[in-house]
């Protein structure tokens, strides 16, 4: 304890007492930190239904940029609580149209609009419309053949398993010249859950004994969520 003696000096220890700002300030800093944490938690959880699909294919600043976008789209969710801000809960259609490499955006390579559309509380309809195989995909050099692929995902907050749905393809090359309309419709199992459309543009070139050569690497991989089920509107167009 400190003892002021007859000279005014101060013997003893000195016992510093913060003012209330200053635990204010600390205590906000802790809830901060906490709400960081969280945020990184869930987007990670997230990241994780799809990366077995994308086979660690995006871009190197991925992981940042989808936290920040999980991050603004739960923080846009002002009227609920800090501890309902959950990507269940909460509005994540801010999500759509997200690129996991953007140096080969999505809609870059493919031009065609993928329309994506809950029918009814429990049936999501997805349609790919006739498109030009010569103008509206953006092929790389050498390739000759391509595969559009299309995951449905029901995300589960509290067993972090996901239920990934059937997965979608289109085949098509560039001397077909135009496809045929596409349209599948999925049964959704839990309306209330985050249910994303995740989509990727495989390019392939033949090889001289006609087998197909992957030409897709983590520097080119054209993928993106095209569809984020939205809380209050029922449509979506990519």
């Amino acid at each position: 304890m400190a003892i002021i003696d007859n000279k005014g000096n101060i013997r003893g220890k000195n016992i510093m007492q913060t003012t209330p700002s200053q635990h204010k300030k600390h205590d906000n800093t802790l809830k901060q930190a906490k709400t960081f944490g969280d945020i990184s938690k869930s987007a990670k959880k997230v990241r994780d239904v799809i990366q077995p699909f994308l086979r660690q294919r995006h871009d190197p600043y991925m992981y940042n940029r989808f936290n920040s976008i999980i991050a603004n789209a739960l923080k846009k969710n002002t009227t609920l609580s800090d501890e309902d801000k959950t990507v269940n809960k909460a509005d994540m259609s801010e999500l759509s149209g997200f690129d996991f490499n953007i140096d080969s955006p999505f809609r870059d390579s493919l031009l065609a609009p993928i329309q994506c559309e809950m029918i009814d509380d429990i049936h999501l309809e997805i349609t790919v419309p006739s498109f030009s195989t010569m103008s509206d995909v953006l092929y790389p050099p050498t390739v000759n053949s391509s595969k559009l692929r299309l995951m449905i995902y029901e995300y589960q907050e509290l067993t972090d398993k996901p239920i990934s749905h059937v997965v979608y393809t289109l085949d098509f090359d560039k001397n077909q010249e135009q496809t045929k309309q596409q349209q599948w419709v999925q049964e959704i199992n839990n309306p209330d859950r985050l249910v994303m459309v995740v989509t990727e543009l495989l390019f392939y070139s033949v090889d001289t004994d006609n087998s197909k050569i992957l030409y897709n690497s983590k520097s080119f991989n054209p993928a993106a969520i095209v569809y984020v089920k939205p809380k209050k509107t029922n449509t979506y167009i990519l």
